[in-house]
């Protein structure tokens, strides 16, 4: 048969996005209808199943940010195209916000590391990249208040 689709299969596959009650009916009915995945898949699909409102949540969060970014930016440019320098700031302010969260997921991969001794090879590669992040967004930061402060 066809590969499991969640939420597609009462719905003509025209999937119904108010009504999220039925999400524990995710999963699917027997295991043949996802019988080409293999264990890992399965664990996946189940996960997702289980915690969908999570993820559904997670969703519009990270959704909200982009806008909120999309703002941000739209400001900033305004306000370098027509010289008003208050523009700048809701840019300013939003990637310090973003400075702040990459340095506490730091000393949470940090403190990760020191309770649990077997996941290091996992975080050490997350630090370096948020290291590489932070290094970014502290450049660009600079770069946007020195336009501040020439306007």
């Amino acid at each position: 048969g066809s590969l499991w689709h969640p939420g597609l299969e009462n719905s003509n596959r025209n999937p119904n996005f108010q009504d999220i009650s039925n999400l524990n009916k995710l999963r699917p009915e027997n295991e043949n209808d996802y019988e080409q995945l293999d264990d890992k898949a399965k664990e996946a699909a189940n996960f997702l199943a289980d915690n969908m409102y999570i993820v559904i949540i997670i969703f519009l969060i990270v959704l909200a940010q982009q806008f909120i970014e999309i703002f941000a930016s739209s400001c900033l440019i305004h306000g370098i195209r027509r010289n008003r320098r208050g523009f700048l700031m809701p840019w300013i302010v939003l990637h310090l916000i973003y400075l702040v969260v990459e340095l506490a997921l730091i000393v949470l991969f940090i403190t990760s590391i020191v309770y649990i001794n077997q996941l290091y090879k996992v975080f050490l590669p997350l630090i370096a990249i948020d290291l590489c992040w932070m290094a970014l967004h502290g450049y660009l930061i600079l770069v946007v208040v020195s336009q501040f402060q020439a306007l």
